[in-house]
C-alpha cells in the first residue's frame, strides 16, 4: 500500500492523462441545448463560457436542482398537491414545458456555488483524489497560464490504479468487504416510486444515484442516477410523473428508436457484486464498464451497499480519510 501512495504521490496529472476534447457550453445556452449536448456526449458535467471566458461548470445535479425549483417542488403546498392531487401537478408540469427548456444556463449558474475545481498538469495525481467524492467526480486541468487543456474524471484515475494494480500487493485480493470499500446507500426506491419524486430526495440528500427495487421482493431490477433525465425536452417534461421503472423503459424504447447503442440501457441491468468478490476484480469491472457504482448484492439479489469509485481510491490513497463503512 505505500508503494502506491508514493506512485500517486509522485506521479503527476499531466504524465498519465490522455487528451480529451472538451465539450463546453455557452452561458446563453437553453437547458434544452444543454440537455442535448449532456446526452449526444454522454456526459453529465462541462465548463460554462461567457465571452469566451470560462464562468463556471454545470451539471446535471445543477438540472436537477432547477426542475425542482421550477417545479415548486420547495413549497410545501406544491409538494402536499403532489401527494393529494397528482393529476393536476402532472398538467402543472406539462405546460411548463417549454418554459423550462427555454430557461438559460446562467439562470442556472446565479445563486449557486461554483463547482469549478481544478488542479495543474504538474500536480501529483493525489491531489486529484484530494478533490474527488460522491458529488465531484470530474476536476479541470490547467496549464501554466492557467488555460483549462484537459479534464479529469475519477474513472480516468481508476484506471492508473488498474494499470499498477501489482503495487496494491496481497490487498487487491482482499474481498470488498475486507478492504472497507463498501458505503452504504442513501436511501433506495421501489419501481412505483414517481421519477419527480426521487428527484426531490436527490436534491435532499445530496445524491445522483440510488438502486431501484422490487416493492415485493427488495430484489435489485433497476439502477437509476441524474443522468437518466438527460433525454428530457419542452414536450415530455411531464413524464417525470411517471413511476421510474416506467419512465426508464419509455426512456429504452425512445433510445431504440434512435438506433442508439445498447450500452445506454444498462439501467435495467445494474452491474453488481458480491461481498466475496476481490478488490482487484471490483477495480477491474469498474474500469472496463466506465461505471462510476456497482451494487453489493446478496445471494438473493437484494442490495445493501455501495462501491464507488471514490470509496476505493480514498481507501487506496488516503487510508486516513473517512470513508463511511458497513
Amino acid at each position: 500500500m505505500t508503494d502506491f501512495v508514493e506512485f500517486l504521490n509522485t506521479t503527476r496529472v499531466g504524465d498519465f492523462l490522455k487528451s480529451k476534447d472538451m465539450i463546453i457550453v455557452e452561458s446563453s445556452s437553453t437547458l434544452d441545448q444543454l440537455l442535448n449536448t449532456f446526452y449526444q456526449f454522454s456526459i453529465f458535467s462541462a465548463p460554462v463560457v461567457d465571452q469566451q471566458k470560462v464562468v463556471g461548470v454545470v451539471d446535471m445535479l445543477d438540472v436537477v436542482n432547477f426542475i425542482i425549483e421550477f417545479s415548486g417542488l420547495k413549497i410545501q403546498s406544491n409538494l402536499s398537491l403532489l401527494e393529494t392531487n397528482p393529476q393536476k401537478f402532472t398538467s402543472i408540469l406539462g405546460t411548463g414545458g417549454n418554459l423550462f427548456s427555454e430557461s438559460t444556463v446562467s439562470t442556472i449558474l446565479n445563486n449557486r456555488q461554483n463547482k469549478l475545481f481544478v488542479v495543474r498538469n504538474v500536480d501529483p495525481c493525489m491531489k486529484l483524489i484530494s478533490i474527488y467524492n460522491d458529488i465531484i467526480t470530474k476536476v479541470f486541468i490547467l496549464d501554466e497560464l492557467n488555460e483549462i487543456i484537459n479534464l479529469a474524471s475519477q474513472t480516468d484515475v481508476l484506471a492508473i490504479v488498474a494499470q499498477n494494480i501489482h503495487l496494491l500487493g496481497d490487498r487487491k485480493k482482499f474481498t470488498v468487504e475486507q478492504s472497507g470499500i463498501c458505503t452504504t446507500f442513501k436511501k433506495s426506491f421501489t419501481s412505483e416510486t414517481r421519477v419527480i419524486n426521487i428527484l426531490k430526495e436527490f436534491l435532499d440528500n445530496n445524491m445522483i444515484a440510488a438502486p431501484i427495487i422490487d416493492p415485493k421482493t427488495s430484489k435489485l431490477v433497476a439502477n437509476f442516477s441524474i443522468t437518466n433525465i438527460k433525454s428530457l425536452k419542452k414536450d415530455n417534461f411531464d413524464e417525470l410523473m411517471l413511476p421510474v421503472l416506467d419512465y426508464l423503459r419509455f426512456q429504452s424504447i425512445k433510445e431504440k428508436k434512435r438506433n442508439l447503442s445498447c450500452l445506454k440501457e444498462n439501467s435495467f441491468y445494474p452491474l453488481t457484486c458480491y461481498a466475496t468478490d476481490t478488490l482487484e476484480y471490483a477495480i477491474f469491472k469498474l474500469v472496463a464498464t466506465k461505471v462510476h457504482r456497482l451494487w453489493l448484492i446478496d445471494q438473493d439479489g437484494k442490495p445493501s451497499h455501495m462501491i464507488g469509485i471514490d470509496a476505493i481510491l480514498k481507501n487506496i490513497a488516503l487510508p486516513s480519510m473517512d470513508v463511511e463503512k458497513n
